[in-house]
């Protein structure tokens, strides 16, 4: 019988049987400790007990999973990918006269004038790979020139729901309607594979006209699509926002219509209990970036979100205010902060922490994703177990203390692998590297950093 650990791939065309695994079919699940995955036709036909999975397909071919922990694709709820050539330039203090954190205004803005379409894809190269080896199969991304963000994740087959850049009160790059009306023309004749899904993007209510904001929210709703955009995520927004409109950024959003079940609200550090009670009766999803906004300004209030029963995705941000894509990492980072903020158990278990990278942001974003559970799509990510994982009590609890990116050995998407033994299989990992830098040097020449 084949292992998984050898040196090519096992073809998965006509159907591939992987047993003798550790498996987390989904995170309210009890862990499998001698399971099996049947895949085929890019989607996971049984998953469970090796004897039970077996039966479904006795001649199927099989490999040997043994020494392996098979989990579902990740979802990176909140990304920039493209910006990682701000990677180690967020940490200085980029602060006003009265306080307030100014990076995006006074750091990001002015060097993000300079980019244009053909530097983005190379641009994401890096944070897409790094995403990917810490077990991201999904990230959610939002930026300038998306169609070349999703390029990127086409060529390395990866999972994507990517959102068009729109601001028309300020911003790096001119971003009102007219650029709002050609993205919508773009989201109607979508040109991209069935990998990448559209998502309509708000930057912040301090860069947007209620009016622009109330007309991307109706079209969001009318077309069932995800929403998402910063929410609050300073206390600047907060103070400028107040200041214009005599209301917190989250009434501003909720006049604008666009909070429901499909809106993600990113960061929130700037909220109050009022606000946080009407993303709570909106039932709209926040995503929590927490090292990104460590570094940027502060955490939101977590035990407030918990109180009040917020419910809550994780994202990784980007390079420019999170070094690194690993979400492994900010799983764990996130249940020791919440922890010391407060927040009651059950809502950071390590099962918990898994729903909110996996099931939770998978319901927002209405895709068949997010557990290994017979008829979703076949997004797996296989770990290998180690020393320093052993012994294993309960699994989901090494995953998230244990575990990191260092043990993603092997990761498929839509049933085909897209990485195997640590590499990116579908691209040349030197030809991404020289693209990168090549892209790194570029703007940095055209900004004069």
């Amino acid at each position: 019988m084949t292992m998984l650990g050898t040196v090519q791939p096992p073809d998965p065309t006509d159907g591939l049987m992987v047993t003798g695994l550790s498996l987390i079919i989904k995170a309210s699940q009890s862990y499998v400790s001698h399971g099996a995955l049947y895949i085929k036709n890019g989607k996971i036909l049984g998953s469970g007990p090796e004897e039970e999975v077996l039966a479904l397909a006795p001649n199927a071919k099989r490999v040997d999973g043994t020494g392996f922990v098979a989990i579902p694709g990740l979802i990176n709820a909140h990304t920039h990918v493209a910006m990682s050539f701000f990677r180690g330039l967020g940490h200085g203090p980029v602060t006003s006269a009265n306080g307030q954190t100014t990076m995006i205004e006074d750091l990001f803005y002015p060097v993000e004038k300079n980019l244009s379409a053909d530097l983005i894809e190379p641009l994401s190269y890096s944070y897409l790979i790094d995403g990917l080896k810490s077990g991201v199969t999904c990230f959610v991304d939002s930026y300038s020139f998306s169609s070349s963000v999703a390029r990127a994740m086409e060529r390395l087959g990866l999972r994507g729901v990517v959102g068009e850049h729109i601001a028309d009160l300020g911003g790096h790059l001119p971003s009102g309607r007219d650029v709002w009306l050609k993205t919508r023309a773009r989201i109607e004749a979508w040109p991209h594979s069935s990998l990448i899904t559209p998502m309509v993007y708000a930057h912040a209510t301090d860069t947007m006209s209620p009016k622009l904001l109330s007309e991307l929210g109706a079209f969001a709703r009318a077309s069932d699509l995800p929403f998402q955009m910063h929410l609050s995520q300073s206390r600047g927004e907060r103070q400028r926002v107040l200041d214009r409109e005599g209301l917190t950024p989250v009434k501003v959003a909720e006049a604008a219509g666009v909070l429901g079940p499909r809106c993600m609200a990113v960061h929130l550090v700037s909220t109050d209990a009022d606000d946080v009670a009407r993303l709570v009766g909106s039932g709209s999803l926040a995503v929590i970036c927490p090292v990104s906004e460590i570094i940027y300004e502060n955490l939101p209030p977590l035990k407030l979100f918990s109180d009040l029963g917020l419910q809550w995705s994780l994202g990784t941000d980007c390079a420019a205010s999170n070094d690194t894509a690993d979400l492994i990492q900010e799983m764990r980072f996130f249940r020791l902060f919440a922890k010391e903020l407060g927040v009651p158990a059950s809502r950071i278990s390590p099962e918990a922490i898994l729903r909110s990278v996996t099931e939770v942001p998978r319901e927002v974003l209405g895709l068949n994703i997010g557990s290994l559970e017979a008829g979703r799509e076949a997004d797996c990510v296989f770990l290998k177990s180690d020393l320093g994982t052993e012994p294993i009590d309960e699994l989901v609890v090494n995953l998230v203390h244990s575990f990191g990116s260092r043990h993603v050995r092997h990761v498929m998407i839509g049933g085909r692998w897209v990485l195997w033994d640590g590499q990116a299989i579908l691209a040349k990992e030197e030809e991404l590297s020289t693209a990168y830098l090549a892209s790194v040097h570029e703007i940095k020449k055209r900004a004069g950093l």
